[in-house]
């Protein structure tokens, strides 16, 4: 502090100049502080004992916390000689000295023993710090407890004079005298963990932790109401509940574990219902004034288990009343003695009452608070202390709030993942997915379209509420954009707006709380079913402007037990009731509850858009194309849910407008095409029926014939009709009409018309379906978003991964994530911007996102050119086709499709156990994976990868036996080479069909369904011969560089390991720096331009451009110690040892992120050099030898200890020069393997053009 601010405190203190620079205080008895202002001295008078002077002087501005206490103490009316400033004692093993600031002494049993501990430190980090460290191991105060085990309360202190020029202070005091019930249980129970039975500092702190649950009182010793020597633990009021905070919610998350292990519950799932009832009791309490007491609080000195227990059933029965208009029978502790004095002499009456109520105790009587099963006294006080230290630690927090709180949101969603078991088809949404689907919808759009109103919002299977929460929060922000006035700040509007259903009954609760949390508590959570309609609740059908939803799918045999009442769906009739398909009912839920202009977004299994062979799904895509627009179709990756691994669908749509009603309307113009005959009118000039024709590659005039009824013979060498002949004839409806009599007794020409009338009887109903659904699709532009597989780039795409890691579980931050900005709403670098745009007709994206959109003609995802017209909307592989079309097909040979030249077959399990020996190749995914002596498929064979390396081809000359995890090619045209058609799939990158994630798998009907090119013999020929030639090119180039490889491993054996005649310590020769950890790097901190923040990708792919993350030029400068120079190299720390790259000279200015090691030569040692030590058997010996990796050396320090060579600068030079020469022989062969790819495409396109 400076001198100027030290006189001003002392001076507010009350210390008078006596003389210059001389302060003086003057308290009780005449006892007198002095200071000497110039000399930095404090001069605590002679009988306020003191172990040092290390307080005694103005060296640190921890020693005005330790005055300005000392005065609060002595102006409150303790002793002088009652207070010991700096009192030493030994701690931990006799080590090192530990000193308290204030030690308080008072008659305790005849005898002056310590009874209170102030640790005092400076205002903000360093008192929350202490707190933290008090917390986590008991910190120093519990250090000092050991010593002075009289101690009854131990407090952390600071103060400051603040902005107003006034005194003010915070304390942390923890009580550390047993409770009377805790010590009549320890008689009973041995595990029962007391103050007066722990024999060190780590004991009594673990009594702490476990009864307390590391419980802080926030006030009772300074209050201006407290005697001094009298410490009075007030009860909480509604104004001492602390804000839950960024660092609170881990802790708490973690206490609460520990609260359950200790007492040994394992039933996590009814721990979880318990809190949540005593979220609801707490937020009743929350309704106070702030001047208020709290019923919710463990009342020290006051309360016994019962009293605290009664409390809360009041306060829980109020809730379930207020929020979930529920019921529950309480009796009030007075009740015996109210029933007395009302019934008087009425004895009859009295014992009917009691009777009555004594079978409501008996039988209707729930225990919200049973952590524990009780049926005895025993299991009462066992269950009651569970209770006292999860009440103490839920107790100083304040849990509702007038605006969305995200680290409370985070806390609930982390116990969620651990109490509650997800049912059958259930996956609750992650908050970042439920952000990125609000930021995506139009939700101004609906307020302009209700005249600046809320828009009406219904979320029908709510789950947890997350939906409802995040979009409330997306409704406020779009009204404080566009500054309507039709929204309150203590959200009453959300009471007319805002609905939830939700069938679970503790979910419903569960949503509820939520909705509090989020400060939108007047919400409706309707416990129900969310397939049936209740109008009282809901209002007439078709009337919500926004339905978001993440239905429950795959429910087995959900018909027999669905009971609607008010509610019918035409869907399920085409399911069975052993059938799981529950989300097909609703989606067309969707349609009963949207008005038209309406929007939704909801979550399904992407098996949705795809399942070609079920009635039910069939029927619910008809139902979407009948009455929506498909404004995006979004791909969310395994590893979205943290329940499943199963990729997952976001369908946006936006309702048709009406009038008038458009599945009516071209319905009846399809009528008139197809029934009346009236096709000039209508298809004169219809731009619809055009773009069709244009889509199955059929003249306008010849589809006029078609529908005319001619001779479908006719149409055999067009092979739109001819797919529809050659299926016609196919039918044993057909075969056995040819074959019978009455058919065989027809003229010739009668037969044909016989044939032409059931033709026509078979193919029309089908072309009337595909120009019906084809009119509604036309001119329909959706979004396709496809997020990545592999796993890493997964979690950069989302933005967040699950952590299953013990002690670290649930939700964490990955980078910023590609699918939403939670701060910016209208972040246009995030795909929500985009889905965002996409409603109002604008397709434009990012340049960083294109690699995961494309937009398409909707009518382009839909197969129409198949006989089958199952409304299948295929968007895996749109960019694939459209690529692989324009590469392989845009040329003059016959094309076919794949299933017609050949099929893929499954391979067959065969177990490494169930292996015998033998000459047999056993083929995997991969390629090669062992030996077996009988085999499943002659040679030459094609294998194609079906799981984990999905879409690679192998070509095996022998016998072999492909495994279940491949298929194997069957030829079943005779003029395909089986060669011509190995060299044609590797060129097709059957890889980039794959689905899912962690083990992606190839769908062969997507396969089946692409057309080839058939060339003739000939042509197939000079292919096959030309890669044959590529392929022995590229095969020479990989050997050599395998040769090359090893003898830059054996060079640098000889020259690097080898060398014996100096030797330096790594940690010497150069500095090590490990990436920033903890929140000194943050997300929050990141800007759109700066200094660069380096990542762990740029040393993996030695490639320094890459990076999206910037630093502010003053957290640069904070973060000096991880920032690059010229010659530093950069490790990655996944693995090993990782990979490296050498900053160069023309380098950009920038930090490592806590992924990388920085190690910084010394002039000493060149940075190649370095470089390839890291690469030599030095470092795999050094951790093979320890059992460790990259990831540990922080702990260690091994990295640091490893012996190098140190060779001369001169020497250095020559050995580095001689391993360049190789490495860049590799490099330039590479390159002509990758030359070498390319040519042979081009090579086999051009041929094909001929």
């Amino acid at each position: 502090m400076e001198i100027k601010d030290i006189v001003s405190l002392i001076q507010k203190l009350g210390y008078k100049e006596k003389s210059k620079d001389i302060f003086e205080k003057k308290y009780a008895r005449d006892y007198v502080i002095s200071i000497n202002a110039k000399k930095g001295t404090i001069d605590y008078g002679s009988e306020i004992k003191r172990g040092d002077l290390t307080t005694s002087n103005f060296e640190h501005d921890e020693n005005f916390v330790v005055l300005e206490c000392v005065n609060r103490l002595l102006t409150k009316g303790y002793r002088p000689e009652d207070l010991h400033l700096e009192k030493r004692w030994k701690v931990g093993r006799g080590v090192s000295g530990g000193k308290a600031d204030i030690c308080i002494s008072k008659d305790i049993d005849g005898e002056n023993k310590t009874f209170l501990i102030v640790e005092c430190k400076t205002w903000g980090d360093e008192y929350e710090n202490e707190k933290k460290k008090t917390v986590s191991n008991g910190g120093q105060v519990f250090s000092y407890f050991q010593q002075e085990t009289s101690t009854q309360y131990l407090c952390i202190y600071a103060s400051r004079l603040n902005e107003h020029d006034e005194i003010e202070y915070v304390n942390s005091i923890i009580k550390t005298v047993d409770d009377e019930e805790l010590i009549e249980q320890a008689k009973e129970d041995e595990h029962v963990k007391l103050f007066s039975k722990a024999t060190n500092n780590k004991g009594l702190y673990e009594v702490w932790k476990e009864n307390s649950a590391c419980y802080f009182h926030p006030n009772g010793i300074f209050d201006k109401d407290v005697q001094a020597y009298e410490v009075d633990l007030k009860p909480l009021k509604k104004k001492d509940l602390v804000e839950f905070k960024d660092d609170n919610y881990g802790f708490f998350h973690n206490q609460f574990a520990e609260i359950l292990r200790h007492n040994n519950i394992s039933d996590k799932e009814n721990a979880f219902n318990k809190l949540i009832s005593l979220f609801i009791a707490k937020m009743v309490d929350e309704q106070k004034s702030d001047d208020e007491i709290l019923d919710f609080q463990y009342k020290e000195g006051v309360d016994d288990y019962f009293a605290l227990q009664d409390r809360l059933q009041k306060l829980y029965k109020d809730g379930m009343e207020l929020y979930l208009r529920e019921d529950i029978f309480y009796v009030e502790e007075d009740y015996v003695d109210k029933t007395f004095s009302k019934y008087d002499n009425k004895r009859d009456r009295l014992r009917m009452d009691l009777i009555e109520t004594i079978r409501k105790l008996k039988f209707y009587s729930n225990n919200e608070f049973a952590f524990k099963e009780v049926y005895n006294e025993e299991l009462f006080n066992q269950n009651a202390k569970v209770l006292v230290e999860v009440v103490k630690l839920l107790q100083p927090f304040q849990l509702l709030y007038s605006k969305k709180h995200q680290m409370l949101g985070n806390l609930f969603e982390l116990l969620l993942n651990d109490g509650f078991k997800q049912s059958e088809g259930q996956y609750f949404t992650p908050i970042p997915i439920a952000t990125f689907i609000w930021h995506s919808l139009p939700v101004e759009k609906m307020m302009e379209n209700k005249n600046n109103n809320i828009p009406r919002v219904i979320d029908y299977s709510c789950g947890s509420g997350h939906f409802l929460t995040e979009g409330i929060d997306t409704i406020i922000r779009r009204n404080e954009e566009l500054k309507y006035s039709n929204y309150d700040s203590e959200n009453y509007w959300v009471k007319d707006a805002i609905y939830g259903i939700e069938k679970d009954n503790r979910l419903a609760r569960v949503s509820k709380i939520a909705l509090f949390l989020n400060g939108a508590g007047n919400a409706n959570i309707i416990f129900g079913d969310g397939l049936e309609h209740d109008k009282e609740r809901l209002g007439e059908y078709e009337t919500f402007d926004i339905l978001v939803a993440n239905p429950p799918y795959s429910v087995k045999a959900f018909k027999q037990y669905l009971k609607l009442k008010y509610n019918t769906f035409s869907i399920i009739d085409t399911i069975s009731d052993s059938s799981g398909e529950i989300e097909t009912l609703f989606i067309e839920r969707i349609n009963q509850l949207v008005k038209p202009t309406g929007v939704a977004a909801v979550i399904l299994p992407s098996t949705f858009l795809t399942k070609a062979d079920s009635k039910a799904y069939i029927a619910a895509r008809e139902t979407i194309i009948r009455n929506f627009n498909i404004k995006a179709i979004v791909e969310l990756p395994g590893g979205t849910f943290i329940a499943t691994d199963s990729t997952t669908v976001v369908l946006f749509l936006e309702k048709f407008d009406r009038p008038p009603k458009l599945e009516d309307f071209y319905m009846d113009t399809v009528d008139n095409i197809f029934e009346k005959n009236i096709i000039e009118r209508e298809c004169g000039d219809d731009e619809r029926f055009g773009a069709y024709l244009s889509k199955i590659g059929v003249a306008k005039d010849v589809y006029i014939r078609f529908l005319n009824g001619d001779d479908y013979n006719d149409f055999s060498e067009i092979p739109y009709f001819a797919m529809y002949i050659e299926q016609f004839n196919s039918l044993s409806k057909v075969k056995n009409l040819i074959k019978s009599p009455s058919f065989v007794r027809l003229s010739g020409e009668s037969k044909k018309q016989k044939l032409n009338l059931e033709f026509y009887k078979y193919v029309l109903p089908i072309e009337k379906e595909k120009v019906y659904y084809f009119s509604l699709m036309f001119g329909q532009m959706t979004l396709v978003i496809k997020g990545p597989k592999a796993k890493k780039e997964v979690k950069e795409f989302l933005g967040f991964y699950w952590s299953k890691r013990k002690g670290d579980e649930g939700l964490k931050k990955q980078g910023v994530g590609k699918l939403v900005n939670m701060e910016d709403i209208n972040d246009k670098t995030k795909l929500a911007y985009a889905v965002h745009e996409a409603f109002k007709g604008h397709y434009d994206v990012d340049s960083d996102l294109e690699k995961y959109t494309q937009y398409v003609q909707l009518v382009d995802m839909v197969e129409f050119k198949k006989v089958e017209f199952n409304k299948i909307i295929n968007t895996k592989s749109q960019k694939y086709f459209q690529q692989y079309e324009k590469i392989f097909l845009k040329n003059k040979q016959p094309q076919l499709l794949f299933n017609k030249v050949a099929t893929l077959e499954y391979g067959k399990s065969l177990p490494e156990i169930e292996r015998r020996n033998g000459d047999v190749i056993v083929v995997g995914s991969n390629g090669d994976i062992g030996r077996h002596d009988e085999a499943l498929i002659s040679g030459p064979a094609i294998i194609v990868g079906r799981k984990g390396s999905a879409g690679k081809v192998n070509y095996i000359e022998k016998d072999c036996y492909p495994i279940d995890t491949t298929y194997y090619v069957k030829l079943v045209d005779d003029n395909v080479s089986l060669e011509y058609l190995y060299y044609l799939l590797k060129q097709m990158n059957l890889e980039d069909l794959a689905e899912g994630i962690g083990a992606p798998g190839l769908n062969r009907e997507m396969v089946y369904s692409i057309k080839i090119p058939v060339p003739d013999e000939t042509v197939q020929k000079e292919i096959i011969k030309a890669c044959k030639e590529n392929d022995d090119n590229i095969l020479n180039l990989e050997n050599e560089n395998n040769i090359l490889s090893k003898q830059l491993f054996d060079l640098m054996e000889k020259e690097i390991v080898g060398y014996t005649k100096d030797k330096e310590q790594l940690g010497i020769a150069a500095d090590l720096v490990r990436g920033p950890f903890g929140g000194s790097l943050k997300k929050s901190m990141f800007v759109s331009k700066g200094y660069k923040v380096y990542e762990q990708k740029n040393a993996i792919n030695a490639d320094l451009t890459l990076g999206e993350y910037f630093i502010t030029k003053e957290k640069y400068e904070e973060m000096q110690r991880f920032a690059v120079k010229e010659g530093d190299i950069l490790v990655s720390c996944s693995g090993t040892i990782g990979k490296t790259v050498i900053i160069p000279k023309d380098y950009e200015e920038g930090i490592i992120n806590q992924a990388l090691l920085k190690i910084t030569p010394s002039t000493e040692f060149r940075s190649e050099f370095i470089r390839y030590i890291l690469m030599s058997s030095i470092m795999g010996n050094t951790y093979e030898g320890h059992g460790t990796g990259i990831n540990n050396i922080e702990k260690n320090d091994l990295l640091k200890e490893i012996s190098i060579p140190k060779p001369s600068l001169s020497e250095q030079d020559i050995i580095i020069a001689k391993l360049k020469e190789i490495e860049a022989k590799i490099e330039t062969n590479k390159k002509k393997i990758e030359q070498g790819k390319k040519s042979m495409l081009k090579d086999f396109t051009e041929r094909l053009k001929g």
